[in-house]
């Protein structure tokens, strides 16, 4: 008696696998958009782009409410740099010597000459001999107008943050 069951079960889990698709009858469906009941893959992907532009939607939204709380240490530099009337050429050169010698940020080298002086040392190690002498009358330039010159009255000089404003 539990052989017959058995062998009925067998036969019908036979019947069943043969009464399936095969792969081949599967891949014409999908290739002509009759997947049976499934949902077109055009409607994913529609609905995928919807979701998308809601995610970058409610980034932007979120980055423009909080834009004025996140540190901006550019743009600080680049106000205290033009207010002291440093051009954009040395604003650059300043820009390049602190972040390839590893120094960090820019600003930091306006705050003291030797400091200037001596990472301007450090990136002339790094550049061809050629180019010495251009970087060196930038950066003596910047000092001149960064830590004004002895014979120049600091008084006569607007204030940088009136300037840079």
């Amino acid at each position: 008696m539990q052989m017959m069951i058995l062998a009925q079960k067998a036969t019908s889990g036979i019947t069943r696998i043969s009464e399936r698709a095969k792969p081949s009858e599967i891949s014409e469906k999908f290739r002509d958009g009759e997947a049976g009941s499934q949902i077109p893959v055009d409607g994913i992907l529609l609905a995928a782009g919807v979701v998308l532009v809601i995610f970058a939607a409610l980034s932007m939204f979120r980055w423009w409410r909080h834009r004025g709380e996140y540190s901006m240490p550019g743009m600080v530099f680049v106000k205290v740099g033009r207010g002291v009337g440093l051009s954009w050429r040395e604003l650059l050169m300043v820009r390049r010597i602190a972040k390839t010698t590893g120094f960090g940020e820019p600003l930091a080298m306006l705050m003291a000459r030797g400091t200037m002086r001596a990472w301007t040392e450090v990136y002339l190690q790094q550049i061809p001999v050629k180019k010495h002498d251009k970087v060196m009358q930038v950066i003596d330039h910047v000092g001149k107008k960064v830590f004004y010159d002895s014979h120049e009255s600091i008084a006569a000089r607007q204030p940088i943050m009136s300037k840079a404003s």
